[in-house]
């Protein structure tokens, strides 16, 4: 399928989920000229225009990291793929030897020995999860991160690309900003001058636990008032989420979990649980089994503090 573009699954599953989703999609199309496709939602509810001065979470990240010097391999077998991710990553004083195939990797590898793989997944030939094996198993890279770069999010293939030794994966499409934020997890690196107070330390602060940093006062008039409706939905309709994705512990569903938590607090101006979101899906996209666990706990805890706030009680 590589070779002949694809199956022509894309649309009927498009035209699908739109259908699912309330809306309706149509097309126009000309020979010779191309094809328009419209996709029509009605009463859509939009959230309040975003702040052009905010910024979320780690937007400014790569504006802000400088890494020590170290060589990337960056494996896809499209050409413009690695264009890009090569377009990402310069400026950063890193060093970028490419492979287009699973064979090309695992020889590039061995002759360049690099501090971190990228890893597409769908490779002709010897795929990404074999490669990524071969590649492990070469001397003194058995403890070099590869990073899976992958378009599909089903449970089955994260525990495949952990089982083959990927130490993290990033979804198709990718944004600088989180390539940035992953190689950040791998690589060691510095704040750039730009980052630092004018004493010489770093501005950026470790991250507070949003039990600590929700705090009513610093709230708006309107989000002080919304605090009803928005402990409503995050009780009834993602309380559930969080009591099946406990049990489960599926990361992509752990990860839209942190999404809509995210999104729900933008919209209703309630900032104070948005790193902890951010947390949440960051840990999830690297296996951190570590602390996510534990960042996933304090979901009730969250409530409990909205809820007291929603009542005006004392939420220390």
């Amino acid at each position: 399928s590589r070779e002949t573009g694809g199956t022509g699954l894309g649309l009927a599953i498009v035209k699908h989920v739109v259908r699912k989703l309330g809306g309706g999609i149509g097309l126009d199309s000309e020979v010779g000229k191309g094809s328009r496709f419209r996709v029509v939602f009605r009463q859509v509810p939009c959230s309040a225009k975003p702040d052009p001065g905010q910024t979320r979470g780690d937007a400014n990240l790569p504006d802000v990291l400088h890494f020590a010097p170290a060589t990337l391999l960056v494996v896809d077998d499209i050409a413009y793929n690695r264009a890009l991710l090569k377009g990402y990553l310069k400026g950063f004083g890193l060093e970028i030897v490419e492979a287009e195939n699973g064979n090309e990797a695992v020889e590039t590898a061995k002759a360049c020995k690099p501090d971190l793989v990228l890893m597409d997944m769908k490779l002709p030939g010897i795929d990404g999860y074999l490669a990524t094996e071969m590649i492990k198993k070469l001397p003194g890279l058995d403890a070099k991160p590869v990073v899976a770069i992958t378009a599909s999010a089903m449970k089955a293939d994260e525990d495949r690309m952990r089982n083959a030794g990927c130490d993290s994966f990033i979804i198709k499409p990718i944004s600088k900003k989180e390539l940035i934020s992953v190689l950040a997890n791998f690589l060691p690196h510095t704040p750039r001058p730009s980052a630092s107070d004018g004493r010489g330390q770093s501005t950026v602060r470790p991250l507070q636990s949003p039990v600590e940093t929700m705090n009513i006062d610093a709230m708006s008039a309107k989000a002080r008032a919304a605090l009803p409706e928005f402990l409503d939905t995050i009780e009834n309709e993602l309380g559930a989420k969080w009591e099946h994705i406990r049990k489960t512990f599926i990361f992509k569903e752990i990860e839209t979990f942190a999404e809509e938590i995210y999104q729900l607090a933008d919209r209703y101006g309630f900032s104070g649980i948005q790193p902890w979101a951010e947390s949440l899906q960051q840990q999830s996209r690297n296996f951190d089994m570590e602390q996510l666990p534990k960042t996933l706990a304090l979901f009730p805890e969250i409530c409990r503090k909205i809820r007291k706030l929603t009542l005006g009680e004392p939420t220390s």
